[in-house]
């Protein structure tokens, strides 16, 4: 083989290389968050630096990635169908817990404070109880003395949805069905920065 075919050979692999990467390479940045264009994945963001400092404070995570909270309907305690989408409109504070689950026992107060100081503004909170049979669930509310809506999940298909690792497990859901973030664990949800937070929430 002439020097010439070997040198024109060994261009073509290398031109044939250098259009794989540059083509692989513009596909990534094309997915990338905050860039425009077909692929474009959309951020999780804030019109306000109190609204994030007050997410850093109360520990709540924030996704990556914009995502709308998955619909689910339910029996309540009244056996009446409710459905997150009939909360639209609305800043929807979604409580997965349990009657056997001390965490959740200990932050039920703080979220009843919270339900009865908002509770006439856009905001609702909905307790998904996550026990095996209901028998439990209404003494324990009672005894609570909880007022906000609580309803099943006891074949645990909408927990699977949300891929519920441990209760209390608490998402914020804002008007327009976005998921805004995802506290894992107990939260003291009557301190000033958690009404503060969720006035602002409901209010703009």
């Amino acid at each position: 083989m002439t020097n010439s075919k070997i040198v024109l050979r060994f261009t073509l692999i290398f031109s044939l290389f250098l259009s794989i990467i540059l083509y692989s390479c513009n596909k990534k940045e094309a997915r990338y968050p905050g860039k425009s264009g077909k692929g474009q994945v959309k951020q999780v963001s804030f019109d306000s630096m109190d609204i994030k400092r007050s997410f850093r404070k109360l520990g709540i995570l924030v996704p990556k990635t914009k995502k709308q909270a998955n619909n689910f309907t339910l029996k309540n305690l009244e056996g009446q169908k409710v459905s997150l989408k009939d909360f639209r409109g609305k800043v929807v504070f979604l409580n997965f817990w349990a009657t056997w689950c001390g965490s959740c026992r200990a932050e039920m107060p703080s979220m009843q404070k919270l339900y009865q100081t908002l509770k006439d503004k856009d905001f609702v909170m909905l307790g998904v109880a996550v026990d095996q049979t209901q028998d439990p669930v209404e003494p324990y509310v009672e005894l609570l003395e909880m007022t906000f809506p609580v309803v099943y999940d006891s074949d645990k298909e909408v927990s699977s949805r949300y891929r519920l690792s441990a209760t209390p497990t608490t998402y914020i859901i804002d008007k327009d069905g976005t998921i805004l973030g995802k506290v894992v664990g107990e939260s003291d949800w009557a301190s000033k920065t958690s009404i503060d937070l969720f006035n602002k929430l409901s209010s703009r």
